[in-house]
């Protein structure tokens, strides 16, 4: 059951924190909000920057945070981001907005992957992990196609109501009710 709910959220995830919004944030800040080349990227480095910075903080925490719970916040941090992003119209809010977006990517993302592997006995590891992530990778693939398809036809709003929000915030949601404790836990004991 534990790889059949990784599955799931790593495809919702993949979708939607990952791919499904992230690759068509360029588009949505070019053409619909006019911003320059040079601008767009400024910002998604700038975003990377930050939330590395946040993602080391969390690695220096380690134990004390239940991985579920930095997932989960992570998956909110991204979702209430790209909300603002879409909702905001001036481009200090914006920044702000997509910051923390960006900064939810990397919180959830590399928090799944240091939560998944402990999910599986030593001797299936490696092999449970490639397993969800690569199958997970579909989601990188539906979330491009979708979301490209809802930009595409529809109001930019689309993208944001329809892949990312219910793509960020399911995963975080399901982990939280149904994943494992993995705080101060041996691997030997998460995977039983």
């Amino acid at each position: 059951l534990v790889t059949i709910l990784l599955l799931v959220v790593m495809v919702l995830g993949y979708g939607g924190i990952v791919y499904g919004g992230g690759s068509q944030s360029v588009l949505f800040f070019k053409l619909n909000r006019g911003y320059s080349a040079g601008f767009i990227f400024a910002l998604t480095a700038w975003g990377g920057v930050v939330s590395a910075g946040l993602y080391l903080l969390n690695a220096l925490f380690g134990q004390r945070w239940e991985r579920r719970w930095t997932q989960l916040v992570g998956a909110i941090m991204y979702a209430g981001g790209w909300w603002g992003v879409y909702e905001v119209h001036n481009t200090a809010g914006m920044v702000v907005l997509y910051i923390i977006a960006a900064s939810g990517t990397t919180l959830w993302l590399w928090s799944m992957y240091v939560y998944i592997p402990a999910n599986y006995p030593t001797r299936m590891r490696s092999l449970g992990t490639g397993w969800t992530d690569g199958v997970g990778h579909l989601g990188a693939w539906g979330g491009v196609l979708i979301a490209g398809a809802l930009f595409s036809a529809a109001d930019p709003r689309s993208f944001v109501i329809w892949i990312t929000l219910p793509c960020a915030l399911l995963p975080g949601i399901l982990i939280a009710i149904f994943g494992k404790n993995q705080q101060s836990r041996a691997l030997e004991e998460l995977a039983q």
